[in-house]
This record gives structure tokens, sequence and C-alpha cells, in this order.
């Protein structure tokens, strides 16, 4: 089956610009016909657009939807212009418990009364906030147990109070808090410490420095120090005397677990050559990117020689175990989304001809039952 591309971005689904005059690029008649053959939205990208923009009179009925259409839908309503009221955001979000990715880069007309309804949204897997430079609290994470991707790349209004928050996000694995000024090494060490399963972090353009590296591999240098220790006869009674306290060696073992994390970006940071002997506690490195940085390529070879990494050609600085992962970093990807690709789990966007029409189906189904007037409306 011919697998095809499909961009269902809602912006660019304009049925008004139907019969356009011929531009004078294409031609001839026949190529001005064929140019508004190319720019005619399909029946999918149409079926899209009409749902999205009343998608508050939708919401009852978005279960029969798949999800994928789901989440465009609620990407295209927040595009919509007029903006989306409070109340149809209430309305949808009130209606979306299963919802599992969200996208909601630069929406325009979004704000921080009106971000809050992602709290309803209890199954969240991914949340995209680029670009919110107007976001100024996370109030709405402690609800999103289920979280295990947060972008919050260029998010420069976050105060430190409300990145603490990210630590109530237990099953984090991707983190993206890229060019926010906030989060300093103190912020690390109080938020990161609890996230036990971390893989993927970006803290590219952030005020963190050696101290954030100390946190991110204490616990994997603990367990390297026990095991080298184990017929030290200081070792024997399971204590060790750390700034003048008693802590047993099990206890702090349980605190601070070996680190899972494999994908680092430490770009335009004030890491220096100190934080390297800390990075090589860690078990398995798939990506390191220390750009920018005091730190020199040949400071790293350790690093790419244990984990059989690979070198940008022009900048040794940042380097990853596949050309894969690399493209991932310069194309601008979440940790996770490059990290998909050395598996070959990452087929974003890619669907075929039968899903195609199963969506259209569906999303036909869906407008018909407000024709006969099944649907569930609420005055906004």
């Amino acid at each position: 089956m011919e697998r095809k591309r499909l961009k269902l971005g809602l912006r660019v689904v304009k049925p008004a610009g139907w019969g356009l005059a011929v531009k004078p690029e294409c031609g001839t008649l026949e190529e001005g016909q064929m140019c508004m053959e190319l720019r005619r939205p399909s029946l999918l990208q149409l079926c899209i657009h009409q749902a999205a923009m009343n998608l508050s009179y939708y919401a009852r009925n978005l279960h029969v939807l798949p999800l994928e259409i789901t989440a465009t839908l609620v990407e295209g309503f927040l595009w919509k212009s007029p903006s989306a009221s409070l109340r149809e955001l209430e309305i949808v979000t009130g209606f979306l418990p299963r919802l599992e990715k969200l996208r909601l880069t630069r929406v325009p007309g979004l704000n921080n009364r009106g971000i809050q309804h992602l709290s309803m949204m209890r199954d969240l897997l991914r949340l995209d906030l680029r670009g919110c430079s107007w976001l100024e609290n996370l109030c709405f994470l402690p609800a999103l147990k289920c979280l295990e991707c947060l972008n919050l790349q260029d998010c420069s209004c976050l105060r430190a109070e409300s990145l603490s928050l990210i630590r109530e996000v237990p099953r984090l694995k991707c983190l993206d808090v890229e060019n926010v000024p906030a989060f300093t090494n103190d912020v690390a060490a109080h938020t990161l410490s609890e996230l036990r399963f971390l893989r993927a972090l970006n803290v590219s353009g952030t005020r963190v420095g050696d101290g954030l590296v100390e946190v991110l591999t204490y616990g994997s240098r603990l367990h390297n120090w026990v095991l080298s220790q184990q017929s030290d006869a200081t070792i024997g009674d399971r204590n060790l005397g750390i700034q003048g306290g008693q802590y047993g060696v099990d206890e702090l073992l349980q605190q601070w677990p070996v680190s899972s994390l494999t994908y680092l970006r430490l770009q335009r940071t004030h890491i220096t050559h100190a934080a390297i002997a800390g990075l090589l506690a860690i078990p398995d490195l798939l990506l390191l990117d220390v750009r920018l940085t005091n730190v020199t390529g040949k400071s790293i070879f350790a690093l790419q020689a244990k984990h059989k990494l690979v070198a940008l050609p022009n900048n040794a600085k940042v380097a990853a175990r596949t050309n894969a992962m690399l493209a991932g970093v310069l194309e601008g990807e979440c940790g996770c989304m490059a990290m998909a690709r050395q598996s070959n789990l990452s087929n974003t966007g890619m669907v075929n001809d039968d899903t195609m029409a199963t969506w259209e189906q569906a999303l036909i189904q869906l407008l018909k039952l407000v024709s006969f007037g099944t649907v569930w409306c609420e005055a906004v």
C-alpha cells in the first residue's frame, strides 16, 4: 500500500480561496487549472476544517473519532479566528479526557487563564508548548500524572516556582526547557531529582552549569563508588558520613537511582571541563550536545569512545549514536522524537489510503449528527 505524508494543519485549509484568478507563474490556462487543482483541499481536510471551527458543538461525540484526528481538531479549534472563548475551551476540554497528544505551539488568543483547562486532559502523554512566551505558570501540571513528554522551549516568562511543579509529573521521560532563563542549577536540583524515568533533557540556553551534571549523575556515581568499595571496611556498616551527618548507603541508593538519562543537550550553558568526569558515569549515553560552551571537542573524546558516538564532521561538540539522531537535533525535534529515529519508530504524519478513508467516514458521520439534530449543543 502506497504511503503518503498527510499534512493535517488547519491553517492551510482555505475553501474560500477556490476559483481564484490564474497566477502569473502558472503560465497557460491549462497550467493554471492544474495549479488550482493542486490548491484544492481534500474531502478529509474540508471535514477537519468544518469540525474544528465548531468543535464545541461536536465535543460530546468526539469519542467516535480516532485519537489522531481528535488532536488535529483541537489544534485547529485553538487556531481559529476569532479565538475560542473560555467557555468554548471549557466545553471542549471537558469531553477530551482521553486525548494523548497536544501541540499548542504559538497558538494565538490562548492565555494563562485558558491554558489551565489542560488539567482536565488527564490522559495526555505529550504536551508541546513551544513558543508560548506569555506562559507564566504551570498549575495544570500536577493533574497530568500520565505525561511523558513536556516541551517548554522558549517559554521565557516561566518563573522558578512554576518550574518546580515539573517534579509533580513522575512519569516524565522527555523534558525541553531550552531558552527558559529561570531554569538554574538550584531549580534543576529541586526538580530533576524526582524524575526517575527521565531519558531526554534539553537545557540549552539556560543558566545551568556543572551543578546540573552533578545532580543528574549523582546516583550513577554513588552506585559506581559503592561497587568499587565493596571490600572496604568503612562500608561494612552500610553508613556514609556526608556533610556531618550519617546516612545509610541503602537509603541513599534508593533515593538516588542510576540515571536513565540517554539524551542530553547543554548547548549555550555554563558547563566546563569539570563536568566531563560526571558525564562519564552515565551508563548509556546516546546523544550529547555541548556546542557554544567552554567544553572543547577533544575533551569529550572519552565519552565518544565509551558510548560509540559519532560527531558532526564540522563540529565535534555534538555527538550521537547515529546520524539519524544528529539529524533530529539539527531539525529541532524534541529528545524522544530524535531517539525514536534510531529504532525507526518515528513515522509521524504517515498514513495510507485505507486510514484516510476511515478518517473521512468517521468525520462525515460526526458532521451528519448535527444535521439530524442529534449532536449536543450549548450556547457559548
